[in-house]
């Protein structure tokens, strides 16, 4: 074979070779245009049943560009991740479920709202509303058998009475002998002071006589009250002549018995007390740090049972004073305020988390405390951006006055909120199967 011959079929080999390739590479072009081309594809058609097991996270929607995905039905491939297309559009509730859980909704407006310190409380009996009543003499105690403690009693009542031992039976006549003798005393002090007053006049005594006369007065008038205050307790009657009656000088009720019937007590032994809580007074504490933020205290909301009770002076509340000094122990001033004795949380002793009203005032957008939902920590409202669908809102609160909350963001005035039933909302939120059938996005 000749060189030209060679040349000339190596020629014809390559030429087969391109066209060969040619034409694969045109087949496969069409074949993956026919597999892929998503013009004008019609996703209602699109069967994604037929491709269980596809995933959607590797699926590239860049790949087929003019997809329509309003057409697009998620409801026929069940597995596809709603979470990486989630829309914040709020919660749907109709308006028979918003009967049901008896929501209430209401405009966002600003209010004035009273400056408070965050503190603690306690309740305590007013010093002049109790009375402790101790054994005059020592003896047998008989206690009247319908008293007992919680026992309401009325002002001059017989509570007890004690009878002295043997050696004792001269107490009550040696005591009024005592007050004869102090009226006289007092009498002869009298004509004395009177006569010296006369010479006086003539310049015919001296100034120390007179000061020793006017003394001597005082003293005579002070026996006689000490005998006549301490004659009060005792009363004698002829079946029991020797008894000691012990009446309680105020209106209250029974809070401590601290002898029995029948046992002997010592003069000076505590016996029982005796409060009339009608009123209270409610003892505030303040921190050190805190003393120069109130200026006017004007009033103390306490937690009682979950929630604030407002005590506001010139309401329900009066002042009494504001102490400064600090106390050793709490490091703390006090400031008292006496309150009717309306709640039945109010007991004597009772200590609860409060808030002070320093007398500063400011005007704020706030919402009803019923309002605001604690959220694993957040505060949470629902606003309503339709009649039958709520927004969830995080905010940040800040004063709380009188059943309401200052709103420092989250919400703005005149927008609509849920100021009862919110918490129905948050459960529509989390588990819309069980609440309702509300439905999240």
């Amino acid at each position: 074979m000749t060189q030209r011959s060679i040349n000339a079929l190596t020629l014809a080999i390559m030429l087969c070779m391109t066209n060969g390739y040619a034409h694969t590479t045109q087949t496969s072009t069409e074949n993956a245009s026919e597999a892929h081309d998503h013009s004008g594809h019609d996703h209602e058609e699109h069967n994604h049943d037929d491709h269980a097991g596809h995933d959607h996270e590797e699926h590239n929607h860049d790949d087929h560009a003019g997809h329509d995905h309003k057409e697009h039905n998620h409801d026929d491939h069940a597995g596809h991740n709603h979470a990486e297309n989630t829309h914040d559009e709020g919660i749907e509730y109709s308006k028979q479920q918003q009967l049901q859980a008896h929501l209430k909704i209401q405009p966002v407006q600003k209010r004035r709202l009273k400056e408070s310190v965050a503190t603690f409380s306690t309740v305590d009996i007013p010093v002049n509303a109790q009375y402790r009543l101790v054994a005059p003499v020592a003896g047998i105690l008989t206690i009247e058998s319908s008293l007992h403690i919680g026992t309401t009693v009325n002002t001059s009542q017989t509570v007890a009475v004690i009878t002295p031992l043997l050696g004792q039976k001269e107490d009550l006549s040696t005591l009024k002998l005592e007050l004869k003798k102090a009226q006289a005393d007092l009498q002869l002090a009298t004509q004395e002071n009177k006569r010296l007053q006369q010479l006086k006049k003539d310049n015919a005594v001296s100034t120390k006589r007179l000061n020793i006369a006017a003394r001597e007065y005082a003293m005579a008038q002070a026996r006689l009250v000490t005998v006549k205050q301490r004659l009060k307790q005792l009363d004698s009657h002829s079946s029991n002549p020797l008894g000691v009656v012990l009446k309680t000088p105020l209106y209250g009720t029974v809070i401590r018995q601290q002898a029995l019937s029948g046992s002997f007590v010592n003069e000076g032994d505590p016996i029982m007390q005796i409060a009339n809580t009608d009123s209270l007074w409610i003892t505030t504490a303040i921190a050190q740090s805190d003393i120069a933020k109130v200026s006017d205290p004007l009033g103390v909301e306490l937690l009682l049972n979950k929630n604030y009770v407002d005590f506001s002076v010139g309401n329900n509340a009066t002042f009494l004073y504001f102490s400064k000094m600090i106390d050793p122990k709490t490091r703390c001033a006090s400031i008292v305020f006496e309150v009717k004795n309306t709640h039945a949380a109010l007991v004597a002793g009772a200590r609860f988390a409060s808030k002070v009203y320093t007398g500063k005032r400011i005007e704020a957008v706030a919402i009803p405390q019923s309002a605001v939902v604690n959220d694993n920590g957040q505060h949470v409202v629902y606003v309503q951006v339709g009649e039958e669908r709520f927004e969830r809102r995080n905010i940040k609160t800040g004063l709380h006055d009188a059943g309401y909350v200052e709103v420092i963001s989250g919400v703005t005035e005149g927008e609509r909120i849920v100021s009862a039933g919110a918490y129905d909302l948050l459960l529509a939120a989390l588990i819309p199967a069980d609440v309702g059938h509300g439905h999240a996005h």
